[in-house]
């Protein structure tokens, strides 16, 4: 989506993206993500504002749509939102991208995150990757006494 107007024209905000019931999905998103940094009214400030992540100026000033627009670019479907790459960060260019659900339950603070091979993902990715239930999984902790990395990426023997 790209930005049309400079000025305020009729019911056009000066991005270009249109209010009054006909707002773009991306200044929606923006409009969230600064009311729950912001306002402690907002039902999810408590995990937001009120942990101490803020917007960054850049997308807060007179052009911040723009210019969260500008950084973003539009979001690649409508299954995508705003995520925080590292989840105690604050909203900014450089720890911020469009994500899905799936995505974004898969980084939060509340996950367990297993390195292996040099690479980190949560457990259930793992579990996903090597073709594990989760049945299996807990199995192998609990009654075996298996590691975390052990258990989530040890791939199960198949049988014949």
């Amino acid at each position: 989506m790209s930005v049309v107007n400079s000025t305020r024209q009729g019911n056009r905000f000066k991005h270009g993206h249109a209010r009054d019931g006909a707002t773009s999905r991306e200044y929606n998103i923006w409009k969230k993500m600064k009311d729950r940094c912001r306002n402690q009214n907002n039902e999810y400030w408590k995990w937001y504002g009120g942990k101490g992540v803020t917007v960054c100026d850049r997308w807060s000033g007179p052009d911040g749509f723009r210019n969260f627009l500008s950084d973003m670019g539009p979001a690649p479907s409508p299954k995508h939102t705003i995520d925080r790459i590292k989840p105690s960060g604050n909203y900014e260019q450089s720890n911020c991208r469009w994500a899905t659900r799936l995505e974004q339950g898969r980084n939060t603070s509340r996950n367990i995150h297993i390195t292996h091979d040099g690479k980190t993902q949560c457990v259930q990715a793992w579990l996903d990757e090597f073709g594990i239930s989760k049945s299996t999984y807990l199995s192998r902790l609990c009654t075996y006494g298996w590691s975390r990395e052990r258990a989530a990426t040890t791939p199960p023997k198949r049988r014949a």
